[in-house]
Protein backbone atom coordinates (compact mmCIF):
# COMPACT_ATOMS: atom_id res chain seq x y z
CA UNK A 1 0.00 0.00 0.00
CA UNK A 2 2.48 2.56 0.60
CA UNK A 3 4.74 1.94 -2.20
CA UNK A 4 1.47 2.66 -4.00
CA UNK A 5 1.25 5.86 -2.70
CA UNK A 6 5.01 6.61 -3.82
CA UNK A 7 4.10 5.27 -7.45
CA UNK A 8 1.55 7.96 -7.31
CA UNK A 9 3.17 10.68 -6.36
CA UNK A 10 6.49 10.32 -8.66
CA UNK A 11 3.37 9.98 -11.71
CA UNK A 12 2.10 13.28 -10.65
CA UNK A 13 5.56 14.86 -10.22
CA UNK A 14 6.23 13.95 -13.76
CA UNK A 15 3.09 14.81 -14.83
CA UNK A 16 3.95 18.27 -13.65
CA UNK A 17 7.41 18.71 -15.16
CA UNK A 18 5.68 17.45 -18.25
CA UNK A 19 7.17 20.63 -21.14
CA UNK A 20 5.27 20.83 -24.55
CA UNK A 21 7.31 19.97 -27.98
CA UNK A 22 7.65 22.61 -30.28
CA UNK A 23 7.09 21.19 -33.97
CA UNK A 24 7.55 24.64 -36.50
CA UNK A 25 5.03 24.40 -39.47
CA UNK A 26 5.92 26.88 -41.54
CA UNK A 27 8.63 29.74 -41.04
CA UNK A 28 8.71 32.78 -43.35
CA UNK A 29 11.83 35.37 -43.36
CA UNK A 30 11.53 38.70 -44.61
CA UNK A 31 14.04 41.66 -44.11
CA UNK A 32 12.45 42.70 -40.61
CA UNK A 33 10.36 40.55 -39.42
CA UNK A 34 10.01 36.76 -38.67
CA UNK A 35 6.83 34.78 -38.62
CA UNK A 36 6.32 31.34 -37.66
CA UNK A 37 3.66 29.29 -37.44
CA UNK A 38 4.27 25.93 -34.66
CA UNK A 39 2.16 23.47 -32.94
CA UNK A 40 3.19 22.73 -29.18
CA UNK A 41 1.51 19.29 -27.34
CA UNK A 42 0.41 18.89 -24.06
CA UNK A 43 -0.86 16.05 -22.28
CA UNK A 44 -4.53 17.06 -22.89
CA UNK A 45 -4.31 18.61 -26.47
CA UNK A 46 -2.74 20.52 -28.91
CA UNK A 47 -2.39 24.20 -29.36
CA UNK A 48 -1.43 25.81 -32.51
CA UNK A 49 0.62 29.61 -32.22
CA UNK A 50 1.95 32.19 -34.41
CA UNK A 51 4.83 34.63 -33.32
CA UNK A 52 6.34 37.37 -34.84
CA UNK A 53 9.72 38.12 -34.42
CA UNK A 54 11.62 41.63 -34.96
CA UNK A 55 15.14 42.39 -33.91
CA UNK A 56 14.76 39.91 -31.23
CA UNK A 57 11.16 40.83 -29.69
CA UNK A 58 9.07 38.25 -30.00
CA UNK A 59 5.26 37.79 -29.44
CA UNK A 60 2.82 35.47 -29.95
CA UNK A 61 0.20 36.72 -32.27
CA UNK A 62 -2.05 33.86 -31.97
CA UNK A 63 -2.91 30.73 -29.83
CA UNK A 64 -5.62 28.60 -30.88
CA UNK A 65 -6.77 25.17 -30.87
CA UNK A 66 -5.18 22.80 -33.14
CA UNK A 67 -5.86 22.23 -36.84
CA UNK A 68 -7.32 25.22 -37.41
CA UNK A 69 -4.31 27.05 -39.27
CA UNK A 70 -4.01 26.36 -42.80
CA UNK A 71 -1.74 28.77 -43.75
CA UNK A 72 0.12 31.94 -42.98
CA UNK A 73 1.83 34.48 -45.01
CA UNK A 74 3.50 38.06 -45.38
CA UNK A 75 2.57 41.00 -47.71
CA UNK A 76 3.53 44.20 -47.02
CA UNK A 77 2.97 45.36 -43.56
CA UNK A 78 0.21 42.48 -42.94
CA UNK A 79 0.51 39.32 -41.33
CA UNK A 80 -2.04 36.94 -43.26
CA UNK A 81 -3.53 33.97 -41.21
CA UNK A 82 -5.66 31.35 -43.00
CA UNK A 83 -8.12 29.79 -40.44
CA UNK A 84 -10.10 26.99 -41.13
CA UNK A 85 -13.54 26.84 -39.73
CA UNK A 86 -15.44 29.06 -37.35
CA UNK A 87 -13.14 31.85 -35.68
CA UNK A 88 -15.02 32.69 -32.57
CA UNK A 89 -14.42 29.33 -30.62
CA UNK A 90 -10.90 27.97 -31.62
CA UNK A 91 -9.19 31.18 -30.28
CA UNK A 92 -7.51 31.37 -27.86
CA UNK A 93 -5.67 34.79 -27.65
CA UNK A 94 -5.01 37.16 -30.83
CA UNK A 95 -3.39 40.22 -31.49
CA UNK A 96 -4.29 42.69 -33.77
CA UNK A 97 -1.20 44.25 -34.45
CA UNK A 98 2.61 43.22 -33.89
CA UNK A 99 4.68 46.11 -34.12
CA UNK A 100 3.94 48.32 -37.20
CA UNK A 101 2.04 44.66 -38.45
CA UNK A 102 -1.51 44.37 -38.91
CA UNK A 103 -2.54 40.38 -38.46
CA UNK A 104 -5.78 39.51 -40.57
CA UNK A 105 -7.45 36.55 -40.16
CA UNK A 106 -9.18 35.13 -43.45
CA UNK A 107 -11.42 31.73 -43.00
CA UNK A 108 -11.14 28.89 -45.44
CA UNK A 109 -14.42 27.07 -46.11
CA UNK A 110 -14.55 23.20 -46.30
CA UNK A 111 -14.97 23.11 -49.88
CA UNK A 112 -11.79 25.58 -50.10
CA UNK A 113 -9.49 23.28 -48.21
CA UNK A 114 -10.79 20.21 -49.74
CA UNK A 115 -9.45 21.53 -53.37
CA UNK A 116 -6.25 22.21 -51.56
CA UNK A 117 -6.13 19.20 -49.86
CA UNK A 118 -7.46 16.68 -51.82
CA UNK A 119 -7.72 17.55 -55.46
CA UNK A 120 -8.44 14.52 -56.51
CA UNK A 121 -11.57 14.37 -55.12
CA UNK A 122 -12.46 17.24 -57.94
CA UNK A 123 -12.93 16.91 -61.63
CA UNK A 124 -9.98 18.70 -63.40
CA UNK A 125 -12.15 20.27 -66.45
CA UNK A 126 -15.25 21.35 -64.83
CA UNK A 127 -14.23 21.95 -60.95
CA UNK A 128 -16.90 20.15 -59.94
CA UNK A 129 -17.23 16.82 -57.68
Amino acid sequence: MENNKYLVFVLLLSACAYSAKKLIIKEIHTDKLVATWYRESYISNTRAFVSANIGGKEEIILDCQDGQITDINIKKDTIFIRFFGSQSHNIYSRKQIFDKYRVEISSVTYEEWNRYYHPELFDKKSGNK
